[in-house]
């Protein structure tokens, strides 16, 4: 399990997160939504310990994060950013053996290699392990970047639960794209891993989350299940739109209104 434990975070005087107190679960994908400014990616900065919090604690299995070796944490926690800041002309696959690093003892094994394709295969990317990295779209690198997090946390020596920590995956990506990172988030939760995802749609939360996070100003506003959390006035308070659930096969479906036109003409 992965605790948060009355965190804080502190800017320039100004509390931007917390106290927040959260766990994450093995075998459940969890979704954090919230408008803009709210502290998602702040918050998933902590959880994966890139954001040592001013205040509280972050415990992977009982153990603080800070007093985990690196090597160990990358097998049970990987992470996956909301951009790529990789400038180097490595191939895609190259790129993607990077998350082989914590298992590796010297040169790559016939097993990371095959790791490696797997993961390629699994995000749709096996048409471009040989492509140079820099000169892929924006979706494409995200879709590698996953490949490289997920043969980071493919297997654990000592069978502890792993966590796949996702901040905003789909957002420079197609419809089609979308969905299928989503539905290999919601499979990786099926198999056992822990996930947890940053979105903005939040019927993509309906849809593939088995629990919500709901942010508001640095703080957890309401958490549980997506149908439960996610009621139209909830959704005011937090986006101050309107929004009514619809049926949609066997999903509920949030439809949200406009702002009124008072609000936009504010704006002008």
């Amino acid at each position: 399990m992965l605790r948060v434990t009355d965190t804080s975070v502190t800017r320039n005087g100004r509390r931007i997160l917390g106290p927040v107190s959260c766990e994450l679960q093995p075998a459940r994908m969890t979704a954090i939504i919230g408008p803009n400014g709210a502290g998602k990616s702040t918050l998933l900065r902590v959880m994966s310990g890139a954001l040592p919090p001013d205040e509280g604690t972050v415990e992977l299995h009982g153990c603080r994060l800070e007093k985990w070796a690196q090597h160990a944490l990358a097998r049970c926690r990987a992470v996956l950013a909301q951009s790529s800041q990789l400038q180097f002309s490595f191939s895609v696959r190259e790129v993607v053996m990077l998350g082989r690093t914590p298992h590796m003892r010297g040169f790559a094994r016939r097993e990371d290699h095959q790791s490696v394709w797997g993961a390629l295969d699994r995000v749709g990317m096996q048409d471009f392990a040989d492509r140079d990295f820099t000169t892929l779209s924006g979706g494409e690198k995200q879709r590698v970047q996953l490949a490289r997090a997920l043969v980071q946390i493919q297997e654990n020596a000592d069978d502890r639960a792993r966590f796949l920590l996702l901040d905003e995956p789909v957002s420079a990506l197609d419809l089609k794209y979308q969905h299928e990172v989503l539905q290999l988030a919601r499979s990786l939760a099926n198999e056992g891993l822990g996930v947890c995802v940053i979105l903005h749609d939040l019927n993509q939360a309906l849809d593939y989350a088995d629990y919500v996070l709901a942010l508001h100003h640095g703080q957890i506003e309401a958490e549980g299940h997506p149908a439960e959390v996610l009621t139209p006035d909830l959704v005011r308070h937090l986006y101050e739109v309107e929004a009514r659930y619809t049926e949609r096969g066997a999903h509920p479906h949030l439809r949200v209104s406009p702002p009124a036109a008072h609000s936009l003409s504010s704006l002008t």
